[in-house]
């Protein structure tokens, strides 16, 4: 208990330097959740693409695909000139580009009266563009109205294009279903992910400050002195560094839960448990880095750099700022050898978790299980540093 006690003593003196981990990192991520929040549309908005269409057949068929791109796109006009085209791909500038060749009207007659394959249009698709992809599905089930509609009702391309149109414009009725009970709200998900950089900083830090002065000299020769086993002694700083992870986590649960998720502890309760297992995990982590650090005597100097440098890494490859999905595969595979990616997985999972029923969440317990045996292994090669340097 005395060591607990000098411990929290000195951590206590430093609590301007700790504020600004504890605090102001925590209030940044509260910050970044509220920025992601939006309120929730119940009108269905109906996709538009930029289009352009460069016909070089001039048949009925080719101005009927015209006219039924440009009723649903934005039209763009562009020059027939392998320039122009390369140009408005390089650059995105169009989502939908439909090039129709010369003989596609006839070629598709022709293939709907012997019931054979139909020609394809030549056609650009943005890679950045989900509209461009929808509106390129769309041209392609409009075509196959017509080719239907050429094989068995009529051999009037004018007639099939009518027909065509009025199948397309028939609409199923749609409306946006409020998710409603059972989801976190997404300001909480991006601020659990963000903490983990602040955790990992606090709780290193915060560490490491109590352990320099159990590593001094004057403290060591007292400490040596005493009659302490180097048990009692671990046992003490770890009880310490528990005590600093508590508090990190109730503040770190606390402001998210008041700020951002109160709804969440009636509607979503199970999902907000597994929140609380990733952060506590993370927590873990840190300490025990912090820990080990502290058994190896680094400097507050050394933990300052590990705290933000590590944290921030860590953090990145975790995927808590930016999504893994935008990422490298080489990136991906390293980041799932760290701790927080585990944690940010739960989390992500638990805010997309359909089911409350146990064999749903167990997964997602299991990921915060991983992350906490990464803080289990570091704990045990503190605790054994620091016997070899007792022994030493």
């Amino acid at each position: 208990m005395h060591i607990c006690k000098l411990l929290f003593t000195v951590v206590t003196r430093h609590r301007g330097v700790l504020t600004v981990y504890l605090v102001i990192l925590n209030l940044l991520g509260l910050t970044t959740g509220l920025a992601t929040a939006s309120q929730p549309s119940t009108e269905p908005k109906q996709a538009t693409a930029t289009v352009a269409v460069v016909d070089r057949d001039g048949s009925a068929i080719s101005a009927g695909i015209r006219n039924h791109i440009e009723s649903i796109g934005e039209v763009r006009r562009i020059e027939d000139t392998n320039a122009a085209l390369e140009d408005a791909t390089a650059k995105g500038t169009i989502e939908y580009i439909v090039v129709i060749p010369a003989g596609f009207g006839e070629q598709l007659e022709r293939a709907a009266a012997q019931n054979s394959i139909p020609p394809v249009l030549d056609t650009v698709v943005s890679f950045d563009s989900a509209a461009g992809s929808l509106m390129d599905v769309r041209t392609d089930a409009w075509l196959n109205q017509v080719y239907d509609y050429l094989g068995t009702v009529t051999s009037s391309p004018q007639e099939a294009i009518r027909l065509a149109d009025e199948a397309m414009a028939h609409q199923a009725p749609v409306q946006v279903i409020d998710p409603g009970t059972g989801s976190l709200p997404g300001p909480l998900v991006a601020y659990a992910k963000f903490t983990t950089y602040p955790v990992m900083a606090f709780c290193i830090l915060a560490v490491i400050i109590g352990m320099a002065t159990v590593n001094n000299s004057p403290v060591r020769a007292r400490m040596a002195a005493a009659p302490l086993t180097s048990t009692a002694r671990n046992a003490g700083l770890l009880i310490t560094c528990v005590l600093i992870g508590l508090v990190d986590w109730l503040w770190t649960m606390g402001l998210g839960v008041g700020a951002l998720g109160r709804d969440a502890i009636m509607n979503a309760a199970p999902q907000l448990g597994i929140v609380a297992l990733a952060i506590g995990a993370n927590v873990l982590v840190a300490i025990s880095a912090g820990f080990l650090l502290g058994q190896l005597r680094a400097s507050e100097n050394a933990a300052n750099a590990v705290a933000n440098i590590g944290g921030m890494v860590l953090s990145f490859l975790a995927g808590a700022w930016v999504p893994l999905e935008w990422m490298p595969d080489s990136v991906v595979t390293v980041s799932r050898f760290t701790p927080g990616y585990w944690s940010c997985r739960a989390i992500s999972e638990a805010a997309t978790a359909t089911s409350t029923a146990w064999p749903d969440l167990a997964p997602l317990v299991g990921y915060c299980g991983i992350t906490a045996l990464f803080g289990v292994a570091i704990m045990c090669i503190g605790v054994m540093a620091g016997r070899a340097r007792a022994a030493a």
